[in-house]
């Protein structure tokens, strides 16, 4: 089964595709090999979650001058980012290919490899805001010492892992700086298959054409968790898919799942499920059975992985599937876009497609070995952080499941909300909840005024600037702690406070509690002596819905740019409570709690 585009099948996507409805990034290389051929399997990925990119080539036999000069190319491109692809050959040919006269010399010149790259990331962060991926190295194929090189410490082998080793530490040290692992992708293309020796030696172009792919897939990975492009939710069918067999037909003791095949290859994907699960990913079931049935599945089967708990929706009926995604998408509160449907039927994976577009399909292999397969090789269900809202996300849809079941049998939205009996704190930003305010900012698309993504390296500068306050925004009720949901982001300008960002979780819509968030930043604006706050709204796809959101609040409207989407709003600061209070027992701020 072929997991990964062809050349072919990467062209024919970007001849049919609308690049009409995409975002662009600017992606630059720093190389010393021949990498252009990637470019199509970079924009057949990157279009996967509507994005493409522009590319930027420095030569790869002058590297280092484009990135010491602040006025070279690189830099006048303002790449989103930079990809730092170097062959060790280029620069210790006798480690590589002479290594016991190289091992014996004083200065042996593997040893300054990791100071190079060093220096070059110093260079670039200096220069740049671009997120930096930076390939390691691949271990050789036939090490120097043969048979008894994995046995030494300091034998070839063991070197280029050090080498691989202190690539990931100059990650860990700096922020937005990311391991591209080409070690790995050569283990999963195979060592001969991954490098093509023909066009190494004609043209510096190392990878073969299986190779590819894969390394265009990483690189599409890191950009689309870096802006919040990444999915969120697997709805999955379950006859032949989460088990083997019709429940229907086959009964609770027919279906197959186990230790033996091909029960074992099912139990093998809901392991891979399970770990989705631990991950944060939302997990949905979508299957035409009886609810009965599959509930004493789910309850007494002695070799199902996945229980109830696991399961943050279960549209367990026989209604359409399209129907039933959409409720889910309602239900919970996410975009259709986030959400990934695997099934096995034919009709029921082409009805999706042709209604539901937003949503990304994976028709189940009738080999069941392959499943787990096509969905791990999928790739976009990836982040770049992860945090306490992660591992509890899923008992967090399911107290939403519980209010929109409450909100149905409240008579109004004021009692709804009353009745929840809502704790809201507003906390200023720490070391420690910097990683999930990136993660709002890169996943938060319906309601979020600008929709600017933050990197946990600019949001840290941030934080340590002393014209600037991010607050964070918990909620609580009586089902539950929502964790970290809201963010605002404010600049103090002279005597003028930029609302830079405001943000709130799609699962928080409709509580009203964005205008604590808002009173908490006026607040800190007006004790900050600013004469009034600016809001901007900047429009896209999906944020429509917190168009008018600024006028509602009492903003006026100071400047509406059509041509780049963008309304500014003002409000002077003495107006803070204008803002009406919105309905929740309980607000506290910086640890105050605060009366209204």
């Amino acid at each position: 089964m072929n997991l990964f585009p062809t050349q072919k099948q990467a062209i024919d996507f970007i001849t049919r595709y609308d690049w009409e409805k995409t975002s662009k990034v600017n992606i630059a290389f720093l190389r010393n090999i021949t990498l252009e051929p990637i470019q199509p399997f970079i924009r057949y990925y990157l279009g996967q979650v509507d994005l493409d990119a522009n590319f930027h080539f420095c030569d790869f036999d002058n590297f280092l001058q484009p990135v010491l000069d602040s006025d070279s190319s690189l830099y006048q491109f303002n790449p989103d980012f930079i990809v730092i692809s170097l062959k060790l050959e280029y620069f210790a040919e006798k480690f590589c290919f002479a290594y016991l006269e190289d091992r014996g010399s004083d200065n042996r010149s593997f040893e300054q490899v990791p100071e190079l790259i060093h220096n070059i990331v110093s260079a670039l962060k200096n220069n740049s805001n671009a997120q930096i991926l930076v390939h390691n190295f691949e271990e050789p194929l036939f090490p120097a010492l043969g048979i008894i090189d994995s046995q030494g410490s300091d034998f070839q082998l063991a070197q280029v892992r050090y080498l691989n080793e202190s690539l990931r530490d100059i990650a860990k040290e700096n922020k937005g700086v990311y391991l591209i692992d080409v070690n790995l992708i050569q283990s999963k293309v195979g060592g001969f298959n991954s490098i093509d020796k023909r066009y190494w030696a004609i043209g510096k172009a190392p990878y073969s054409v299986d190779a590819y792919p894969l390394i265009a897939q990483n690189y599409a990975q890191m950009v689309a968790a870096n802006l919040g492009k990444t999915k969120k939710c697997i709805v999955l069918d379950m006859d032949n898919t989460l088990w083997g067999g019709i429940l229907g037909e086959d009964g609770f003791n027919g279906i197959k799942i186990g230790t033996t095949f091909p029960g074992n290859a099912f139990r093998e994907f809901q392991l891979v499920l399970l770990n989705y699960y631990h991950k944060g990913i939302i997990l949905c079931a979508c299957s035409k059975n009886n609810m009965d049935d599959v509930m004493e599945v789910l309850d007494n089967h002695p070799d199902m992985i996945l229980k109830k708990e696991h399961f943050s929706n279960l549209k367990i009926n026989w209604n359409d599937k399209v129907s039933n995604i959409k409720e889910i998408s309602e239900e919970l509160n996410i975009g259709l876009d986030s959400m990934v449907f695997i099934d096995d039927s034919d009709f029921e994976v082409n009805l999706v497609r042709e209604y539901l577009p937003q949503v990304h399909v994976i028709q189940a292999s009738k080999d069941p070995t392959q499943i787990s397969y096509q969905l791990l090789s999928y790739g976009f269900l990836d982040s770049l952080t992860f945090s306490k809202e992660d591992k509890n996300r899923t008992k967090m849809y399911q107290q939403e499941i519980e209010r929109h079941e409450l909100k149905k049998t409240t008579i109004n939205m004021s009692d709804f909300l009353a009745s929840l009996e809502m704790r809201v704190e507003v906390e200023s930003l720490t070391e420690f909840t910097i990683p999930r305010v990136s993660q709002l900012t890169q996943r938060t698309n319906q309601f979020n005024l600008t929709t600017k993504r933050y990197s946990t390296d600019i949001l840290e500068r941030l934080y340590k600037d002393g014209n600037t306050k991010i607050y964070t925004l918990k909620v609580s009720d009586k089902f539950g702690d929502s964790g970290i949901v809201g963010v605002i982001i404010l600049e103090k300008r002279c005597e003028a406070c930029l609302i830079d960002t405001l943000l709130m979780s799609c699962r928080m819509l409709g509580r009203d509690i964005e205008k604590a968030l808002l009173f908490s930043g006026i607040r800190w604006a007006k004790k900050e002596a600013c004469k009034e706050a600016v809001g901007l709204y900047i429009k896209t796809s999906k944020n429509s819905q917190v168009e008018d959101f600024y006028s509602q609040m009492g903003f006026q409207e100071l400047e509406n740019d059509k041509e780049n989407s963008t309304i500014k709003y003002r409000i002077g600061v003495d107006n803070i409570f204008d803002c009406n209070s919105p309905v929740f027992n309980t607000l506290i701020i910086d640890g105050e709690q605060y009366e209204h």
